[in-house]
């Protein structure tokens, strides 16, 4: 409110200004609760005065499976891939490592053993490291996962052959 005491002039603006906002906050409208939040505070519409009565535990769990709805949708987008040992993989390289122009990713390298819990255990030349598979990414051309995602008949349908 600093800015009152320097330009007075703009008091009439920022009363119009705050109602706008007051009228956005009582009129705005939650999809997934199927109310407003003047509803659900006050039990009642703001701008018709129609009481309103919340079922809580319906709401809760309306919002519960929104969710598992949304993560679902999530889900069906990723493309599942398992490692065996000989597949070759490039290790990508997070951010706070590596500096604008480096490569984001290093490889290919070989895995020579796959893990339980997703981890694996790559041939990176002198040594031999262990890397989650969130890093990891199958290795371009050679991969059966790559080839069925971007062949003519695959799941890009915009990419066709001459």
């Amino acid at each position: 409110m600093n800015i009152l005491r320097v330009r007075p002039d703009l008091m009439e603006q920022l009363e119009v200004a705050l109602d706008y906002a007051a009228y956005a906050i009582r009129a705005s409208y939650h999809s997934v609760l199927r109310a407003s939040p003047a509803q659900l505070l006050f039990g009642e519409d703001m701008i018709t005065r129609q009481l309103h009565f919340a079922n809580w535990s319906f709401l809760s769990k309306q919002r519960f499976l929104s969710i598992l709805q949304d993560n679902e949708r999530e889900n069906m987008k990723r493309l599942q891939h398992f490692y065996k040992v000989g597949d070759q993989v490039m290790l990508r390289i997070p951010a706070r490592e590596r500096k604008k122009t480096d490569p984001v990713s290093k490889g290919p390298y070989i895995i020579k053993e796959v893990y339980d819990n997703g981890t694996v255990r790559l041939d990176t030349g002198s040594t031999e490291c262990r890397a989650c598979s969130r890093r990891q990414r199958p290795n371009g051309l050679n991969s059966p996962d790559y080839t069925s995602r971007f062949a003519p008949g695959g799941r890009r349908k915009w990419i066709t052959t001459l």
